[in-house]
């Protein structure tokens, strides 16, 4: 008579498997197999989408985009140091990207750090604390009042930013450098425009009608240093603008 083997018949034989899920922060384990990944998805995380370097316009936009849609109705952000400048902060519709604008000047030549206001919390239940991110910059000058009058011009040494803030305003701008080969202006919510008196007294206007962006390169003739006047347009009587000047290697 054979033996039956009971090492084989498994018919008879229950085999229990048990799985035991041992919780550490983020993760889970699978004991016994030896598998492992996140329990959670990453907390809530911003970050900033506008390209800018260290130094950035008095009137600055930056755009801010969240791992993960947020609830909140609305985000709002602060300056530290605090400005009294004018700002708006708008979510797009499906709550995952947050668009800061400046619409009233910075403080020229300052370190600003820029963070949320209050915390933020998304759809899942992540929170983001105005601790957890936040971007450091520094402005570009801004003009100095009084300066109306070449006596009392304003240094242009690369940008600077001013406001017109009527229609008679003029400002004045002294720039020494010989390698200056352009000056350019650029109108913000306005219509500004400018001209160049030369060391000789002699006047360069820019000859295409007024744009939101002018540049007007120097011809040959004209002698350094120059004063440039940055003057209102008439379809703008108020506004701002940002100066700049583009050098040449001698």
């Amino acid at each position: 008579m054979m033996r039956k083997n009971k090492n084989l018949n498994y018919s008879k034989k229950i085999i229990y498997i048990f799985f035991k899920y041992i919780a550490v922060p983020g993760f889970y384990l699978l004991s016994g197999c030896g598998i492992y990944g996140p329990v959670n998805d990453p907390a809530l995380t911003m970050r900033c989408i506008t390209e800018h370097g260290d130094t950035m316009s008095v009137f600055p936009t930056f755009q801010f985009v969240f791992s993960d849609p947020v609830s909140d109705s609305s985000v709002s952000f602060s300056f530290s140091p605090k400005t009294s400048a004018m700002y708006g902060v708008f979510l797009n519709a499906t709550h995952d990207t947050a668009t800061l604008q400046v619409t009233d000047a910075l403080s020229g030549n300052t370190r600003y750090t820029l963070r949320l206001q209050k915390t933020v919390t998304a759809v899942d239940g992540d929170r983001l604390a105005p601790s957890d991110d936040s971007i450091t910059f520094i402005t570009w000058p801004f003009e100095m009042e009084p300066n109306d009058a070449i006596s009392s011009a304003d240094s242009l040494k690369s940008i600077i930013f001013g406001t017109l803030p009527g229609i008679s305003d003029t400002d004045v701008f002294f720039c020494p450098g010989l390698e200056t080969r352009a000056v350019y202006l650029k109108s913000i919510y306005c219509q500004d425009s400018f001209y160049i008196i030369d060391a000789a007294s002699k006047s360069f206007s820019v000859t295409s009608p007024i744009n939101q962006d002018d540049t007007l390169w120097l011809p040959d003739s004209c002698e350094k240093p120059i004063y440039i006047f940055v003057i209102p347009s008439v379809k703008g009587s108020e506004g701002a603008y940002q100066l700049g000047s583009i050098k040449q290697d001698l």
